[in-house]
């Protein structure tokens, strides 16, 4: 059995050949690039680590398989990413144990709150990056399936001058609110 993806096979049957081409044009017509802005109705922490978000996405080709509907879990990812980042900061501050006195009077280290507050946002982290396969496993399943085909890019580099890299895309996005 051929288990490879449409857009991928190869026949000498010119039958199969347009059931496939047809296939791939299906799949093609599915992974159309779409809006990724954030949602207007959506609480987001900040709005600089969803735009760094989408930008990396689309800068590794990674936004074809999403969808509209997905910006509401992009947003989750955005907002998790930031609580983890304020989490870190914190720990940088305080440290992860402190010296503190028990019951009975004697010094103890007691590890900071911010320690299993850290390692639980780093498994929603994970867990929600898998859900959208963005983690490095699916990821590379995601790119062995569809991403090998160069057929499956549309591009419009006319809306993007050459010299302009991601960072001016991102301010020009924060800023033009």
């Amino acid at each position: 059995m051929n288990i490879k993806p449409s857009h991928l096979k190869k026949d000498s049957n010119p039958f199969r050949q347009k059931q496939n081409e047809q296939q791939k044009e299906k799949m093609k017509e599915q992974f159309k690039a779409v809006d990724l802005s954030p949602p207007k109705h959506f609480h987001l922490r900040n709005e600089l680590v969803y735009h760094l978000l989408v930008a990396n996405l689309e800068k590794l080709s990674l936004n074809i398989h999403l969808k509209e509907i997905d910006t509401f879990s992009l947003v989750s990812i955005a907002n998790t990413i930031d609580l983890l980042s304020e989490i870190e900061r914190d720990l940088q501050e305080t440290g992860t144990t402190t010296i503190g006195k028990d019951n009975q009077g004697n010094t103890k280290v007691i590890a900071s709150p911010l320690v299993p507050m850290r390692n639980t946002t780093q498994r929603t982290l994970a867990q929600q990056l898998k859900e959208l396969q963005l983690d490095p496993a699916s990821r590379q399943l995601l790119t062995d399936s569809v991403l090998n085909d160069v057929n499956m890019f549309e591009t419009d580099f006319d809306s993007i001058e050459d010299d302009e890299d991601i960072q001016n895309i991102i301010a020009r996005a924060v800023g033009g609110k």
